[in-house]
């Protein structure tokens, strides 16, 4: 994006440091992004944004106010109906840091609540049409069994089953992660 964009703002909830000078690192919340003009952003991302989100329908109607016309909103986002997530849901947020340091290796302050409420095709698509913005695309993709890497065999399995989801379309909607592009009309 550097040299292709007048200007790069990154959003976090919590501050941070990105040794990259031409990207502005503002502390705010995806509901709340007032140090941005309506219609003033052609390209809005997130990555592992989405699942975080408690007011997910102001996060929609906040990225359509930023979002000049024509203007996309690019994200990726863990799918609500992948063992992982389902698992997540239901282990308390209070044990989510302890599992993650433990399977990953991060630190538990990296980790934050998940609330799902916009990991689902269904919910993408309804929160959508409902602030203004259009599904472009939408696509399941196939997530890399991270959690499973302190066992060979469950990894093994993990990568096993994400080459079953892939191989068999019926079976597509299970896979890790959701890929999406919405549209703000022109």
């Amino acid at each position: 994006m550097k040299g292709q964009a007048a200007r790069l703002i990154g959003i976090d909830v919590v501050d941070f440091i990105v040794a990259d000078p031409a990207l502005e690192l503002w502390r705010s919340d995806v509901t709340a992004m007032t140090q941005i003009a309506d219609g003033s952003v052609n390209l809005a991302f997130s990555r592992s944004v989405m699942e975080h989100i408690e007011d997910v329908a102001g996060a929609y109607a906040e990225i359509c106010r930023i979002l000049a016309p024509g203007g996309t909103y690019t994200f990726l986002t863990p799918n609500f109906l992948d063992y992982a997530s389902l698992i997540a849901s239901v282990v308390p947020n209070s044990l989510h840091g302890r599992i993650v340091r433990a399977t990953e290796g991060r630190d538990e302050e990296d980790v934050f609540p998940t609330h799902y409420r916009s990991n689902t095709g269904r919910a993408i698509r309804r929160l959508s049409a409902t602030a203004g913005l259009s599904v472009q695309r939408l696509e399941y993709l196939n997530q890399y069994p991270a959690y499973f890497r302190f066992s060979p065999t469950l990894f093994h399995l993990g990568c096993l089953y994400g080459k079953m989801l892939e191989r068999f379309r019926p079976l597509n909607g299970l896979q890790g992660w959701i890929l999406c592009v919405l549209r703000k009309a022109a």
